[in-house]
């Protein structure tokens, strides 16, 4: 099939190439017939050797527009039904038509002619890879897609008169129409897809394409009967002007278009400044930007009110249109055939620069939209001249269309390249549209920004991010009194751990590798999931500058460095080093596998500037987000108010702790609850970065991720110290429990007085793990065995086996014991002691370990279980059952840590202090759990990017609280016990404690 709906500047037929399709010119007596009107008011025509060059390429066009009158009888048909959702569905079908000229003939058959033939392939589609020219065969008809081919052949000629027209008329055919998967209706399937040869195409070009006239109309007629098959109503074509086209900028619109210098942000110009270039630095930064959609921002001097009561159709028309959504929220601009030269005018420093604006809905791929030409929706032609001096672009916009009234040029576009970043102004460009039609407020703005993205500066496609940038700080202050306020005391695992750092001598490569390090990227499920089950929530922060450096170290070795970057600066590694950062919540779609902005817990996206303290690996960051609404402590339309930490683990973790806080009171409409939470450092794999191929314009090789294979080996190596440990410490619980087991062979008269409920727990917590093939001992970790190696494998199923051990040799002494409480020779009154005995441990026990239960359920979780006060958030079933699954896990240690009280409710009960428990079992199984705590205490959870079993983790749901009283409980039933087996010799003690004392008076 053509690769018909490619970018206007390529050859969008190339791979047609029907070699049963030639152009024999033998039907120019029917065009003749068929265009005398055209025929007989052509101008003379001049040929020369690259006639044939500029009628190929300025005479073609892609992805223009078609449309036929309601009512009528359709071209074709078409059926989205079962057309199922993914990355390349559009939100709406598209009609979508493309011509090329394939061959123009030397011979001139007639006067003022020359003869042409080419191809035209016009369909509707829900399809991206349909735009984008990747089609099965010529004419097809599939759920989501229908298209037809013709090929035309026929007379070119041109006319003066009216300011000159370039005319272009054809006679064509159609071929056999075949269908893909779907059942076309007898209606259709008696006529779609018919060959035939009676189809007529009228094409109208501007002689020369200008501000007021650069678009393209034409006309395609079935020249059957109405009553046959193969007949269908006029189609209407449109579309515009190419690269390949010449334009001609307009004297008396360049002088009409001045712009005076920044009335209406006169302060903001101010403080950021504005960029100077030559003209020719202009026009290539002017064509890198334009790749972009611009976002349309809320006018915060007017609290961005008039962007909801519609008073925004004012600026673009001068009326309301009532059908039209021009929230903010709802759409974006992308400029289109940008062309800009050297001004021809008196300050031939300056650019003369031509463009399309068109506004597109914001969910449309903004590549996708600029491979369109049709005039249909929303599209103003612009042309203006940008000021070398001032540092303005200020144009002159004129709305397509045939209606006189909507084609008056009465927008004034003007925009500009702040000099310097800041918290408060991230745009690489920044802009207005404003009417100045007569009768239309001066107050309303239509506000258009691009903002700086930290991926911009990895790509060389963008030269301009890192060449002429620099950054502003300006709430370090702020952050050094947060930082202050939020010191903690150092503890044992700062001071043994390594946090990223600066790390060679080479200051600049250096900064750029730590900004690498600092990237913050969690592609996983959240503790609440929104509406439905199918989303993923991913919070990612990307530095944009630290110390003096913006941008990055290429691989090929060039250096992309700001130009407020200093050769000479060095760092130490313990040095506060100055950072700014982009924070947004993305979500990912199941269905589409692409991300988009979202709003969670009223958050999208803050930009962030603070401090970032290499030695204890905290940033202390203050935030700006965008809001519609004025408020105390709102500048230039930004709240703020924020203030964010960040707790990056040590090299060998992963798991980085990010609070986001709101300073305003609660009573506050911009107020926001606390954020907690806990995300990956290792980058998250955005499946668009993919999708891109080496024909794309912003394609730029392959995206190299060098931290994901650290954060392979880091997974690997700790894999392999937990099975050490583990098998250490099931080696110790082995050895206590053998210990144990022996002293009752050689104390059976202490064998009845070991707690059955105690030895059942124990059991019961052996073999869960065994059971269920969960982790052992570390309820923290999880990772497939598979992907790091035979060693970790190794060590687990040592371990398993360890288990199994102490398995077999609690439930021998759980036999013995039972064994000695039920024999024939103990007489009925201890039979009758030792039945309700055990009745009321396991009740105590299982009262005191439901309480535990319900604790953890409602309290311990209560983030996972209830959503937020204010977001809207439900959790689902699956996530229930997930959060059951953790709470259950949860409960399980608890229930291990706390061995000990079965045996103290017993002794209790007895009231007897026999040593039924050997001294090196219960304190060294005590000191066992205390060392799996203080692991967990200084190491990090560990979340693997590599699974989508990872998740959020609420910091409240391992509770600092709940920890610290786990160890004081298990020390608190250790030294419990201790005494109750020692008691009778403490009361001898304290008798002789007492004798001495008295004998000390009477002296």
């Amino acid at each position: 099939m053509i690769a018909s709906f490619a970018v206007p500047d390529e050859d969008v037929y190339r791979t047609l190439s029907d070699p049963s399709v030639t152009f024999t010119y033998s039907r120019l007596s029917e065009v003749e017939k068929q265009c005398r009107s055209l025929l007989s008011s052509a101008s003379e025509l001049k040929t020369d050797e690259d006639t044939q060059f500029r009628l190929m390429g300025g005479l073609s066009f892609s992805n223009g527009d078609w449309d036929q009158k309601t009512g009528g009888v359709p071209l074709m048909p078409f059926f989205d039904s079962g057309l199922p959702t993914s990355s390349t569905s559009l939100p709406a079908a598209l009609n979508l038509v493309s011509f090329e000229v394939k061959d123009v003939s030397p011979i001139q058959h007639f006067q003022n002619t020359v003869s042409v033939g080419g191809y035209l392939v016009i369909g509707i589609s829900r399809e991206s890879s349909f735009v984008h020219g990747f089609n099965p065969e010529p004419n097809f008809i599939r759920p989501g897609t229908s298209a037809l081919t013709f090929a035309f052949e026929g007379l070119y000629t041109e006319n003066e008169q009216n300011g000159g027209e370039r005319n272009l008329c054809l006679l064509g055919k159609s071929t056999v129409t075949s269908g893909i998967g779907i059942y076309v209706p007898s209606d259709f399937a008696n006529r779609f897809g018919l060959e035939t040869d009676q189809i007529s195409l009228v094409l109208r070009y501007p002689m020369t394409f200008s501000l007021r006239n650069r678009e393209i109309h034409g006309e395609m007629q079935s020249l059957n009967e109405k009553a046959s098959p193969k007949y269908f109503d006029t189609v209407y074509i449109s579309s515009q002007l190419g690269h390949q086209s010449m334009y001609q900028f307009s004297s008396t619109v360049q002088a009409s278009t001045t712009c005076e210098p920044y009335p209406y942000f006169h302060d903001e110009v101010m403080e950021d400044g504005v960029q100077k270039f030559t003209w020719s630095e202009f026009c290539t930064i002017l064509d890198q930007v334009s790749w972009e959609a611009l976002s349309v921002l809320p006018d915060y001097k007017l609290s961005g009110s008039y962007l909801e009561d519609r008073k925004l159709t004012s600026v673009l028309f001068g009326k309301d249109i009532g059908d039209v959504n021009l929230s903010y929220k709802h759409i974006k601009l992308i400029l289109q055939h940008v062309q800009c030269s050297q001004a021809t005018s008196n300050d031939s420093h300056g650019a003369e620069v031509s463009a399309v604006l068109r506004v597109i809905p914001a969910e449309m791929d903004p590549n996708l939209a600029r491979t369109l030409t049709g005039l249909s929706g929303l599209v103003f032609n612009a042309e203006g001249s940008w000021n070398p001096s001032s540092g303005k672009l200020c144009m002159l916009g004129c709305r397509t269309g045939g209606d006189s009234e909507l084609k008056r040029c009465t927008l004034r576009i003007s925009l500009y390249f702040p000099r310097a970043l800041s918290i408060k102004q991230r745009s690489l460009v920044f802009g207005s549209i404003s009417n100045i039609r007569h009768g239309v407020s001066s107050n309303y703005h239509l506000l258009f920004d691009l903002v700086m993205q930290p991926s911009y500066l990895r790509n060389p496609f963008y030269s301009y991010n890192t060449r002429y940038l620099s950054y502003n700080y300006s709430k370090l202050s702020l952050a050094s009194s947060f930082k202050m306020r939020a010191q903690r005391f150092t503890t044992l695992s700062h001071s043994l751990s390594r946090y990223p750092a600066l790390k060679g001598a080479e200051s600049r490569a250096q900064l750029d590798s730590l900004s690498d390090e600092l990237l913050v990227d969690g592609c996983i499920a959240p503790d609440q999931l929104p509406d439905g089950l199918g989303t993923r929530i991913s919070i990612r922060m990307e530095v944009l500058s630290l110390g003096p450096l913006i941008g990055h170290f290429h691989e090929d070795g060039s250096r992309e460095v700001a130009v407020n970057t200093t050769a000479n600066v060095t760092f130490t590694n313990r040095q506060l080093l100055n950072v700014s950062t982009h924070l947004v919540f993305r979500e990912l779609k199941e269905e589409t596998r692409e991300f988009t902005m979202i709003s969670y817990r009223n958050i999208s996206q803050v930009f962030l500037e603070g401090i970032y303290d290499p030695v204890i690996g905290e940033m202390h960051l203050i935030g700006c987000r965008k809001v519609a609404i004025r408020g105390t402590g709102v500048e230039r339309g930004l709240d703020c108010l924020i203030e964010v930490e960040i707790q990056y683990p040590s090299e060998n973790m992963e798991h980085t702790k990010i609070t986001i806080t709101s300073q305003r009171g609660r009573d506050d409409p911009l107020y926001f609850g606390p954020v907690s939470l806990l995300a990956n450092r290792t980058p998250c794999q955005d499946h668009s970065l993919y999708r891109m191929g080496q024909d794309d314009p912003l394609y730029f090789g392959p995206v190299s991720l060098p931290r994901y294979q650290n954060h392979t080996l880091t997974v690997a190596y700790r894999r392999t110290f937990e099975g050490i440990l583990r098998i250490l410490l099931l080696s110790g619980v082995v050895a206590m429990t053998w210990i144990q087991l022996h002293y009752m062979k050689k104390q059976t008269n202490v064998i009845p007085y070991v707690s059955l409920v105690m030895l059942a727990l124990q059991v019961l917590g052996y073999s869960l793990p065994l059971l269920s093939g969960a982790e052992i001992l570390f309820i923290s970790s999880s990772y497939d065995l598979d992907w790091y190696g035979q060693l970790p494998k190794v060590l687990d199923y040592a371990g398993r086996f360890l288990v199994l051990v102490s398995l077999l040799l609690t439930s021998r002494i759980f036999l013995t014991v039972y064994k000695y409480q039920n024999k024939p020779l103990c007489t009925s009154k201890m039979k009758h002691l030792w039945v309700p005995h055990n009745k009321l441990v396991l009740l105590s026990t299982s009262a005191v370990h439901t309480g535990v239960l319900i604790w953890l359920s409602v309290y311990g979780h209560r983030d996972m279980l209830f959503p937020p006060e204010n977001g809207s958030y439900k959790t689902g079933a699956i996530h229930v059952q997930q959060i059951w699954m953790r709470i259950l896990k949860d409960f399980a240690g608890d229930v291990q840590d706390f061995f000990l009280l079965p045996q103290i409710i017993s002794n209790f009960l007895l009231q007897t202090n026999v040593k039924s428990l050997h001294k090196a079992h219960y304190i060294g199984l005590t000191l066992i759990r205390l060392v799996l705590h203080l692991y967990d205490y200084i190491s990090n959870p560990f979340l693997d990017s590599k699974f989508q079993d990872s998740e959020f983790v609420s910091p409240e749901t391992a509770s600092e609280f709940r920890k610290s009283a786990a160890v004081i409980i298990m020390v608190v039933l250790a030294v419990k016990v201790h005494i109750q087996q020692n008691w009778k010799k403490l009361g001898q003690l304290l008798e002789l404690r007492k004798l001495s004392d008295k004998l000390d008076e009477e002296v």
